[in-house]
């Protein structure tokens, strides 16, 4: 999720509130009149009527004034709510000091989801809010101690990933991240999971611990989860080498557009390793990870294209991928895309593959290597151009004079 979209995810959510708390029967008017009388949770349910536009026309002004009159009161989810609209410049221009400001009063009068937003703003850093891990902690540790599961997995992952920047001394660096992950939380799953396999601050790497953890996110279908745990079987890293449950898992998270998984399923396809052998649904999915920029897909693709193996023999398109690699850094890619354009003929392909040839090389890409020795030695032995002859001398075009 992107941050925008988790601001909005969280507004969304702060106003959901409202739109599940009973509305104690109180018409519109009725609502206007207790609101403007100074009723604190009137003046939040009319504002959030007019935020949503559900029950009264949609008004993000208006909602902002109600919910500054109610937030002024104490009233918590009005504080939330106003900060978000600061945050993201609903009602009036976006101010970052006016936004994290009505979430921490939220925060300190001991709202646990003011305390996780708050945690996660100062995690990410965005919408003016200056990045502060150690203020992201704080936030989170206090929703976490109230037994937020969501603030104690991000709490978690922040301890496993940065503990060793943090002005902190917890004993058990995962022992957040195990709360969460107990109690069913998919991404604490997951991110104890990453912890177990890569290994953190004061953890070192278990790949069998980490396994069990990868398996329960991914049954619920955690796309980053069902990919690792994937690669774990197909390496038989922490678990029995599975090919056929590894096709099954990259399959899974290659459905949700998980780019590498296209790539994994497609090499599995194509080797037939767990799969029956499958060149023609290889290049499909050779071809979607491709196309969102998979340098490694890209390259698969224009050898199937190259070869016409699953594939039509296309030599365009398959200098097209190669190009795409190429122009990603990817070695083998520079070179085939070199002799492609090499056998092409013509002195600007010639010119222009001895350019790819040279930056392969540079790469430490083996065969690009051997060729950019014979081309040098070629370009050695090649004799120079043979000086032109002087031009005549120009006429001018008037008789000189001389003898007779």
């Amino acid at each position: 999720m992107t941050i925008p979209s988790l601001l909005r995810h969280l507004a969304l959510a702060a106003i959901a509130v409202f739109m599940a708390a009973p509305a104690f029967g109180a018409s519109l008017e009725n609502l206007k009149a207790m609101a403007a009388q100074g009723d604190p949770e009137a003046q939040y349910q009319l504002a959030a009527k007019h935020h949503k536009g559900a029950g009264a026309p949609q008004d993000s002004a208006l909602a902002m004034r109600w919910y500054r009159a109610a937030a002024g009161q104490g009233h918590a989810d009005a504080q939330i709510n106003l900060g978000l609209m600061y945050l993201m410049g609903e009602g009036a221009p976006a101010d970052s000091a006016h936004g994290a400001g009505w979430l921490a009063r939220a925060g300190e009068a001991g709202s646990a989801r003011a305390q996780y937003m708050l945690g996660a703003l100062y995690e990410r850093g965005d919408y003016g809010v200056e990045k502060d891990l150690n203020a992201a902690v704080k936030w989170y540790r206090l929703a976490a101690d109230q037994g937020h599961i969501k603030a104690q997995s991000n709490l978690g992952a922040l301890l496993a990933s940065h503990g060793a920047e943090l002005d902190t001394e917890d004993g058990d660096p995962l022992a957040w991240l195990r709360s969460s992950a107990e109690k069913g939380d998919t991404k604490a799953q997951f991110n104890l999971g990453m912890a177990l396999l890569k290994g953190s601050d004061g953890v070192g790497q278990d790949p069998e611990a980490a396994a069990p953890w990868f398996a329960q996110a991914a049954a619920k279908g955690h796309v980053e989860a069902q990919f690792n745990l994937a690669a774990m079987l197909f390496n038989g890293e922490g678990v029995d080498r599975d090919l056929a449950r590894a096709a099954e898992l990259y399959r899974k998270a290659a459905d949700q557009g998980h780019v590498e998984a296209q790539a994994s399923l497609a090499a599995m396809l194509y080797a037939g390793d767990g799969v029956e052998e499958d060149k023609a649904a290889a290049a499909q999915w050779y071809q979607k990870a491709a196309e969102k920029g998979n340098a490694e897909a890209q390259f698969n693709l224009g050898a199937m294209y190259s070869s016409g193996d699953g594939v039509e023999p296309d030599t365009e398109a398959a200098m097209t991928w190669f190009r795409k690699a190429a122009e990603q850094g990817h070695a083998p890619s520079q070179y085939n895309l070199a002799s492609l354009l090499a056998k092409s003929g013509g002195a600007q392909s010639v010119t222009e593959a001895r350019g790819w040839f040279e930056k392969s090389a540079r790469q430490g890409y083996k065969p690009a290597i051997a060729d950019m020795e014979i081309i040098k030695e070629a370009e050695a032995k090649r004799p120079s151009p043979a000086a032109a002859p002087a031009p005549a001398p120009k006429q001018t075009g008037t008789k000189q004079g001389g003898y007779r």
